[in-house]
């Protein structure tokens, strides 16, 4: 008579899910948890879970010390086109100074505060101006800028007056805008 205890020991089991594509700036994450298991993943990593961003494959091996079973993840970035508004952003309203700002390409686009849907829009005040744009993919991109307020100063002095009282030229003295005092 001969006696063999024989053990089985099941695979782990992994179940990384479908190919996905996300929008940029999203990660997905992946879970290859078994217990008692160790990890290997293609990027060298060897935790249980992987926060992942970046389009490529990604292989996962799990190994809980009898058998190995790998599983594959296809992750695709979309990327959306950056929103590149003008460095220096400034208006004077006394001077009826506008600024075009430009949301770049897209298929909609939401400015705030004043709720226009258009891709350009004219600024006359200061302030602070967000823009969300939609892309054809349905990923978003969002920028803010702010619109200062530089009112350049004008000064006008008369070359000569005529103190008549005929109303018209009887005073002497100088006239402008933005200007804080003068003597």
């Amino acid at each position: 008579t001969y006696t063999v205890t024989v053990s089985v020991t099941l695979a782990p089991v992994v179940n990384l899910p479908s190919d996905t594509i996300v929008c940029e700036g999203r990660s997905v994450l992946l879970d290859a948890t078994n217990p008692d298991a160790t990890y290997l993943w293609s990027d060298g990593s060897t935790t249980g879970q992987l926060a992942i961003s970046d389009s490529g494959m990604y292989v996962v091996t799990v190994n809980n010390g009898y058998c190995a079973v790998s599983d594959t993840f296809l992750l695709g970035v979309i990327s959306s086109n950056d929103i590149n508004f003008v460095e220096t952003a400034v208006v004077c309203g006394d001077n009826n100074e506008t600024i075009l700002l430009d949301a770049g390409t897209g298929i909609s686009f939401y400015w705030s505060p004043n709720g226009d849907t258009t891709s350009t829009i004219i600024v006359s005040e200061p302030g602070i101006y967000d823009v969300v744009v939609t892309h054809a993919s349905g990923c978003t991109k969002s920028d803010t800028i702010t619109v200062a307020e530089l009112c350049r100063e004008t000064i006008f002095i008369p070359g000569a007056f005529t103190p008549n009282n005929d109303g018209k030229n009887d005073l002497f003295y100088a006239d402008g805008s933005n200007i804080l005092n003068y003597k």
